[in-house]
């Protein structure tokens, strides 16, 4: 007869989201995420098998999260440019309120390049066509609405749309001004607005 586990998963997955996003991926070992989840070594390799696989969950568990935020924070604009044009005022918000210059986990992970392993790579890949296609659905619903140009195509504009977002996450760790962001925004804006 199995062992009855101990611990409540999602809580364990929050607890590791935080040491991944302050450690970062390639310096987080097993051993960091077993003392700062209170699991033992033994128990979170029976879970989770390893490091990138536990990662694989809590990026899911983090993209949910973010979709779902973003989700709120757009459900009262009018239309596909207003709802893109919040999104990165909300995007500027998060990371002036980001004190500690944690930044986003994905960013932060993808930024290592071939330092993670193939399945993180994956991972990671999958999380950057989910976004994508996020914003397609917004560029869409702006061209339909009129509010968003239709001389490029909605994948065109969206994949554009998702690098400039994951810029502006890169550069928050240079301690970008509110102005410098902003200005940004605005070029992006000025490219898709109709």
């Amino acid at each position: 007869m199995g062992r009855v586990k101990q611990y409540d998963k999602e809580e364990v997955l929050r607890k590791a989201l935080i040491t991944f996003r302050e450690k970062g991926y390639e310096n987080t070992t097993m051993r960091d995420l077993s003392d700062s989840t209170g699991i033992n070594p033994f128990s979170l390799y029976a879970e989770f098998n390893n490091k990138s696989t536990l990662f694989g969950e809590v990026m899911r568990m983090y993209q949910q999260q973010n979709l779902r935020q973003l989700e709120k924070v757009l459900a009262f604009e009018k239309n596909g440019f207003e709802k893109i044009q919040m999104l990165f005022k909300n995007l500027i918000k998060q990371i002036l309120a980001d004190t500690q210059c944690l930044g986003c986990l994905k960013v932060n992970t993808a930024t290592l390049g071939k330092a993670v392993d193939d399945n993180t790579q994956k991972i990671l890949k999958g999380y950057d066509q989910d976004f994508i296609q996020f914003f397609k659905k917004l560029v869409e619903e702006g061209q339909n609405d009129l509010s968003i140009t239709a001389q490029v195509s909605a994948r065109e504009l969206a994949t554009l749309l998702y690098s400039i977002h994951h810029g502006i996450r890169v550069i928050q760790h240079t301690n970008q001004s509110k102005a410098t962001l902003e200005g940004i925004v605005a070029a992006a804006l000025a490219v898709i607005s109709k």
